[in-house]
């Protein structure tokens, strides 16, 4: 999924949000939390995983409130 495409959700039950990639973490994201997010989206969960690119800074997270729709959120460092 396209981190510009995010899944517009308010239910707050369904969201989770990995984050990989501030300090370092890049390898977590892809052998770790890419797998995972395929498992939960498989079950249900509205999941957006970010990685510290260019677009997905930590002020256009929060612009586009990923931290305010998450009800967990993994971060791998």
């Amino acid at each position: 999924m396209n981190t510009l495409d995010f899944v517009e959700s308010n239910d707050w039950l369904t969201n989770y949000m990995l984050l990989y990639g501030e300090g370092g973490g890049q390898t977590g994201g892809l052998f770790w939390q890419r797998p995972f997010a395929d498992e939960l989206r498989s079950i249900g969960w509205n999941v957006e995983q970010y990685g510290d690119t260019f677009e997905n800074d930590r002020q256009t997270m929060e612009l586009r409130g990923a931290y305010a729709r998450s009800n967990y959120m993994e971060v791998m460092l």
